[in-house]
């Protein structure tokens, strides 16, 4: 099974203490201006955080990821009506960590993880690995691979074992500053650990972060989470886009005296909004009412996700008005001239000057008004980021109501100085990796970009055989 790597970055971003408003050189735009803010690039250090070398004042650097803890119904108040019908004993945190925000309700209760315990076990393994106390095997990768994504008990022991046992996960617990998990005290009842919901989001958000482990290690933890058999990848998927099919999941499940004990955990970056879902249950009347009662609240989280405003990577200073043409200066010059139709605001761009345009050759987008005239010549950027093309209009630009939504950049500017242009319709491969950004040279970037005062994109030049991470230096809106 093909490794797929993600690439996890500290978000951090201060209220415009990243931001500088700036000019980039782009061929034929001189006079345009564009939103830019610069990363700096990091490192890993030996407790496996990331952190990113001196930075000027005005870029502060952070090594947490803190989310403001509000209510479910702040999120989703339809999950809390249905809830309220369920049997009382369930406790839900759902973390947005692109808002910093984490929903809850009955999160500071505590239940019992069953098989969900196996996130930890495996953390504290590669958490070992990672400050030298063990060197990682073949038969280690063995167990790792079976305790989660087949959710093998024997397994599960054998990692429990080989890592210490509960003083050993109290103490990568304690060094990772989580509170509200308690391991169990032997080997044969690590499923009777227990956690907080609270705990638990806290746990994977600085896994989703690269807080808990290092870079190598975050992408094998998630990479076995998302290789979970098809069986068992239900629960928080029902919060997830397709299903959870490109999501990181694991649930737990075991029937007690008082009743079923049943959780779920996921995380989901397949989208713009990562998504960090932990729903726990306890004294079920079954395994059939547990699931509907977590699947039914995700549902519902996931419909309450899909329909948030986009978030802004970068808030511009001011207020654009939408009335202000940016002028462009001509691309006359350029060999490359087109004729097409503009009816339609940029969905790459979308700025009041930006359009998308379709030509014999099939669709541009962005394409930038020269100037206010509606029937002058556009500068289209082009589809592989290298220069503009210019487009003739065959009718009059119409006036259309102008929406603003600042969430991605249409164009990044990685450390090498390649130039990659958002795609207006990612594709989507067999692994359910999104390209996003087409660059330059034939690669592409994939997934969204990863955020905070270190800015990363995920890069491959292989038909997405192999990724690699990237810097990105500057972002244009």
């Amino acid at each position: 099974m093909r490794l797929r790597w993600v690439v996890v970055a500290v978000v951090a971003i201060s209220a415009l203490g990243g931001i500088t408003l700036g000019r980039t050189d782009i061929p034929g735009l001189e006079r345009f201006s564009d939103y830019v803010t610069d990363g700096v690039i990091g490192s890993v250090s030996a407790a496996g955080i990331r952190v990113a070398p001196a930075a000027p004042a005005a870029i502060p650097v952070s090594t947490s990821l803190t989310l403001q803890p509000d209510g479910l119904s702040a999120l989703s108040q339809p999950a809390v009506d249905f809830l309220a019908t369920r049997e009382p004993q369930w406790g839900v945190a759902v973390a947005l960590p692109d808002r910093g925000t984490v929903y809850e309700s009955n999160a500071g209760e505590s239940f019992a993880m069953a098989s969900v315990t196996k996130v930890v076990i495996m953390a504290t393994l590669l958490s070992q690995s990672e400050a030298g106390q063990r060197v990682l095997t073949d038969a280690d990768r063995q167990l790792l691979t079976t305790m989660i994504t087949e959710s093998d008990n024997d397994s599960a022991v054998a990692v429990w074992d080989e890592v210490g046992g509960a003083t050993a996960i109290r103490a990568f617990l304690e060094a990772r500053g989580i509170a509200g998990i308690t391991p169990a005290n032997a080997s044969l009842s690590w499923g009777d650990s227990t956690a907080t919901p609270a705990a638990l989001v806290q746990l994977l958000s600085k896994l989703w972060a690269g807080v808990l482990l290092d870079s190598t290690d975050t992408t094998y933890a998630l990479h076995l989470m998302k290789a979970v058999v098809p069986e068992q990848r239900w629960g928080v998927s029902a919060a997830m886009p397709n299903g959870g099919a490109a999501s990181a999941l694991k649930d737990g499940w075991y029937d007690a005296i008082t009743g079923w004990r049943v959780s779920s955990v996921g995380i989901d970056t397949s989208t713009a909004t990562p998504v960090i879902a932990v729903i726990m249950t306890r004294d079920q009347q079954s395994m059939d009412y547990a699931e509907d009662t977590i699947e039914g609240a995700s549902a519902r989280i996931g419909t309450a996700v899909f329909k948030l405003p986009a978030q802004p990577d970068v808030q511009p200073s001011g207020v654009l008005d939408p009335t202000i043409i940016h002028v462009v200066d001509s691309v006359d010059g350029d060999s490359r001239t087109v004729s097409g139709s503009c009816t339609a605001q940029s969905t790459v761009a979308p700025r009041p000057d930006a359009w998308t345009c379709s030509t014999a050759s099939g669709v541009l987008d962005p394409c930038f008004q020269v100037a206010p005239d509606r029937t002058a010549p556009l500068a289209c950027a082009a589809a592989a980021g290298d220069g503009f093309v210019s487009l003739h209009p065959t009718t009059p630009l119409p006036s259309i109501v102008w929406t603003a939504d600042w969430a991605h950049p249409w164009k990044v500017t990685l450390a090498d100085g390649v130039a990659c242009v958002r795609q207006p319709g990612p594709q989507v491969n067999d692994d359910g990796d999104h390209v996003t950004y087409n660059c330059v040279g034939g690669a592409v970037l994939v997934g969204p970009l990863q955020r905070g005062t270190v800015w990363w994109a995920l890069e491959s030049d292989d038909h997405m055989q192999t990724f690699t991470d990237v810097r990105v230096v500057a972002v244009t809106y």
